[in-house]
């Protein structure tokens, strides 16, 4: 009987997982993305739980570096 249970514990875990071979796919590019409406300070109003985000009052901050890649800066209060 605990088999039965073990493995209806595993059963998510490992239906979850994936299986690819080769090399990452390439990600589609929004098209006409205007990077510049994209840069500043965003507040987070309502989200998943995620571990690494345990606070509250989250905000990400966006700029553009001078190579043309964007700095992203994440902040939470405790």
């Amino acid at each position: 009987m605990s088999a039965v249970y073990l493995l209806l514990l595993l059963l998510p875990l490992i239906s979850a997982q994936t299986t690819r071979w080769g090399p990452c796919p390439t990600p589609q590019v929004q098209p006409n993305f205007n990077v510049q409406q994209y840069l500043g300070r965003w507040y987070e109003i309502e989200k998943l739980p995620a571990s690494f985000e345990r606070g509250k009052c989250i905000e990400a901050n966006y700029s553009l570096r001078k190579d043309g890649t964007i700095r992203v800066v994440n902040s939470q209060i405790y």
